[in-house]
This record gives structure tokens, C-alpha cells and sequence, in this order.
């Protein structure tokens, strides 16, 4: 069975890339731009991995909050936070929120590589 892994960002050429890559990996990728979308997306799907971004200027609410209903649902599901700068309060609130993993974006090659890894189950 393929592993299902949740990709959420307002940059549509970003998703698609992380979608590619795992595919590579035999997982079912699913991508959202906004994050109500993601939500329904995961509610149906149930993933065991997430990439999140924060923030989402385009949608109903950012990224954390987004992390916060999959938390309420789900504890185990594995989820990476994404966030353009570093935020000191962005972090502690998603390492709160049950954040496996929170990154800055860009990600070097190597962090994209294991990122890539740590969604597709395999590191």
C-alpha cells in the first residue's frame, strides 16, 4: 500500500515539485494551495504524512492553524512545518502544536533530500 502524504503551499510550483519527488517514492501525493482545501483533503484521505506551510495569505487560515485541526484529529500523523522566515513564536507555537519537523524555506538540497525521506517513510 502506498504511503499518502498531505503537500500544503500557496506556491503551486513548490507543491508540485514535493509531488514529483515522492511520487519517485511510490507515495499517493495529495496537494492543496489553500489550506481549507488541505483540511477537507486530509479529513478524507487520512495521511500519514504532512508538509504544511504557514503561512497562506490567500486562505481562510495559515498553516499552524491548519496544524492544530489535523493534531485534534490525528496525533501520530507525521507533519513538517514550513515557514519563508524564521519566526521564534511561529516555532514554539508549532513545536506546541505537535510539529514533527519545522523548517526554514528555502531548504538546501541535502534538507530537501531528507525531508523527501522523512514524508515518503523511509529515513
Amino acid at each position: 500500500m502506498k504511503r499518502k502524504v498531505l503537500v500544503v503551499d500557496d506556491e503551486k510550483d513548490i507543491g508540485d515539485s514535493f509531488k514529483e519527488l515522492l511520487e519517485r517514492r511510490n507515495c499517493q501525493v495529495f496537494t492543496a494551495l489553500k489550506s481549507e482545501d488541505a483540511w477537507e483533503i486530509f479529513q478524507k484521505e487520512r495521511p500519514q504524512a504532512c508538509s504544511i506551510d504557514i503561512h497562506m495569505p490567500s486562505s481562510a487560515f495559515d498553516g499552524l492553524e491548519l496544524l492544530r485541526k489535523i493534531r485534534d484529529v490525528d496525533k501520530e500523523v507525521f507533519c513538517i512545518v514550513f515557514t519563508v522566515e524564521e519566526e521564534r513564536e511561529a516555532k514554539e507555537r508549532a513545536e506546541k502544536l505537535g510539529a514533527n519537523i519545522y523548517r526554514q524555506k528555502p531548504a538546501s538540497i541535502d534538507e530537501l533530500e531528507e525531508i523527501i525521506g522523512l514524508l515518503a517513510g523511509r529515513k
